[in-house]
């Protein structure tokens, strides 16, 4: 399942970069490193006469390629407005299974004339651990690891880049038209069953278009009927995904800062810097290890006077410190004789009678 995307690139670049010459909708998109349902991601579609609802009025009629901002998340043209005028975009309708489109009412009838492709710079996905209680973001992308600035993506998002860097989604739109005429333009991504290499992260991921052909030839719906469709809703083989760990600064919606799409480990490192770790700074390191260590020399009988001047000990002083050495001094001051004494003699025993 897709349910968070990035898209960094603004209108104008985006224009630039896929070679478009029309732009609807562009007043509603503001590019950002986390984008949810709800909000307004840029999606590529043909233009044609054919189909019901398939191209607004002042379009051409010929089938020509066009940059169309679309609301993420599938209203479906029958639904109903609310007692609070307030339309809403359903959960459930982000994503939907490539695998189940002709079974579904909801999506059977978009497939003949309004296919697109959205156009993003990658997506995130959490990989859950230990039974599923904790869970591990990470951001999906093709090409280079983008690079990131710091705070929220202005209006005019990043510079253009290779068209390389882009993913192209396959996706379905359908369009909602109020009572005053007002039209709403929303966006589902399908989604199919994960590679091997993929699957560790999740079961599921968006079913990519990796070719300009591949991207031609599902957005031509004027000319290739779903039918011949269905062999690129096949997982992404390619193996030119990337992907790494990202925070958890991404799991709230109202984080839009470039910390969303940092490396786990730069993330990491500045918090903490930031926190309780500044107040530990590492010990510098010795020129000599323990073991090449000398011992200190020991302290001289005859220290000498810490400072200029001060009073030198006399000659008895010094006496009574090295007898202290050998023979001890006892509470009192004393010099007290720890030597083993000496066995008295035959002759003194008997005058001690």
């Amino acid at each position: 399942m897709c349910g968070r995307v990035a898209s960094r690139h603004s209108v104008a670049a985006l224009q630039q970069v896929l070679g478009v010459a029309i732009v609807t909708g562009g007043g509603s998109y503001r590019p950002g490193y986390n984008i949810g349902p709800g909000r307004h991601i840029p999606v590529i579609r043909k233009t044609s006469s054919k189909g019901k609802g398939s191209a607004p009025e002042g379009e051409p009629a010929s089938a020509e390629k066009l940059l169309h901002i679309m609301k993420w998340g599938l209203i479906p043209s029958y639904t109903k407005l609310p007692k609070d005028g307030k339309l809403r975009t359903q959960f459930n309708m982000i994503n939907a299974r490539s695998e189940g489109l002709t079974k579904s009412a909801v999506f059977r009838r978009l497939l003949k004339n309004q296919r697109c492709v959205a156009v993003l710079d990658g997506f995130y996905e959490w990989e859950k651990l230990q039974g599923g209680k904790k869970k591990q973001p990470y951001y999906i992308h093709t090409g280079e690891r983008p690079k990131v600035t710091k705070g929220e993506l202005k209006t005019d998002g990043v510079s253009a880049e290779k068209n390389d860097n882009l993913l192209h989604l396959a996706a379905l739109y359908d369009v909602w038209r109020g009572e005053s005429g007002e039209e709403v333009y929303s966006v589902t991504i399908l989604t199919t069953a994960a590679t091997k290499e993929f699957s560790r992260i999740h079961d599921r991921m968006p079913v990519i278009l990796s070719t300009p052909e591949r991207v031609n030839k599902w957005l031509d719906c004027a000319c290739v009927p779903f039918e011949k469709c269905i062999p690129l809703l096949s997982p992404f083989k390619e193996n030119k995904l990337s992907w790494y760990k990202v925070s958890d600064y991404v799991g709230s919606i109202r984080n839009q800062k470039g910390e969303c799409m940092e490396p786990l480990e730069v993330v990491m490192k500045r918090r903490r810097e930031k926190g309780i770790g500044r107040f530990f700074k590492p010990l510098p390191k010795a020129d000599e290890t323990s073991a090449d260590r000398k011992d200190p020399k020991p302290e001289t009988l005859d220290p000498k006077p810490e400072k200029e001047g001060a009073e030198q000990p006399t000659a008895g002083q010094k006496r009574k410190f090295e007898e202290s050495a050998t023979h001890g001094i006892d509470d009192k001051g004393q010099v007290r004789d720890t030597t083993t004494p000496k066995k008295k003699s035959t002759g003194e025993n008997e005058k001690c009678k």
